[in-house]
């Protein structure tokens, strides 16, 4: 079963990106969020539904400390990038080359 990694899974690209794996039943799905307890207010079915549990592995926190998100790309067959750096982070040049 291949298995994708999506950094920034709950929003906009990354939220359609999501629910395209999802339609599909032959993958596992690493989900990179900034916070998982806004996933669970803003889309509470992704972390109740228990088939998309068994499907969907969270991984949270701040994508621009680059080992945390190494545990859901560890091991992924690839990767969606979907999030951006915000104008007023002056170091996100770096952090993309470094990710």
């Amino acid at each position: 079963m291949p298995t994708y990694a999506i950094l920034g899974a709950p929003g906009q690209v990354g939220g359609h990106v999501l629910q395209t794996l999802l339609k599909r039943q032959d993958v596992h799905i690493r989900a990179f969020v900034r916070s998982r307890a806004k996933v669970e207010k803003q889309r509470p079915e992704l972390t109740t539904d228990v088939a998309i549990q068994k499907r969907v592995s969270f991984f949270a926190g701040d994508i621009t400390d680059v080992d945390v998100p190494s545990p859901c790309l560890k091991g992924a067959d690839a990767a969606f990038l979907c999030v951006a750096a915000a104008a007023s982070q002056p170091a996100a040049a770096a952090f993309y080359i470094q990710l």
